[in-house]
């Protein structure tokens, strides 16, 4: 699980420090399948749970784990900026199932405190790709704006 942190911790490196031959935009397109399969694999073990204990308690875990994984690969046609924030929504979601399940007797304590810790790492590293996205973008249309007052345009 920890491990599962490193394309998400190595992205943020890549994207400070650029490799020459590995643009931000491919750095981004991997980040956000590697995103996706996390996601449809924390669906999966949720599916998985309630197949397993044929709990009448946990009967919504068939739709949420169909909703995340459909969420998940969903994003992945979205723009780049709106892929993360649905990526952030959809591993908050799970955290929010976990804690739950936690609180229910069906995950040990130490599962929910690995869980959230590796979460909001994720998290965190989402709203930084976040972050940086929006601001390129603001960037990007300052310049725009500029260069039209330098050409004497009004916007």
């Amino acid at each position: 699980t920890c491990l599962g942190l490193l394309p998400f911790l190595a992205s943020e490196l890549l994207i400070m420090f650029p490799v020459q031959g590995l643009s931000a935009a491919l750095v981004y397109q991997l980040v956000s399948y590697y995103a996706a399969v996390i996601l449809s694999f924390l669906a999966g073990s949720h599916w998985g749970l309630q197949l397993q204990r044929n709990d009448s308690q946990l009967n919504g875990l068939f739709f949420f784990s169909n909703m995340m994984a459909l969420l998940a690969w969903g994003a992945l046609m979205a723009g780049i900026p709106s892929r993360f924030v649905l990526f952030l929504l959809g591993f908050l979601i799970q955290l929010v199932i976990d804690i739950k399940l936690n609180k229910m007797n069906i995950h040990p304590a130490w599962y929910r405190n690995l869980r959230l810790y590796v979460t909001l790492t994720v998290v965190v590293c989402l709203l930084y790709h976040i972050c940086i996205l929006l601001f390129y973008i603001f960037y990007q249309l300052q310049c725009k704006f500029l260069r039209q007052l330098d050409d004497g345009v009004r916007p």
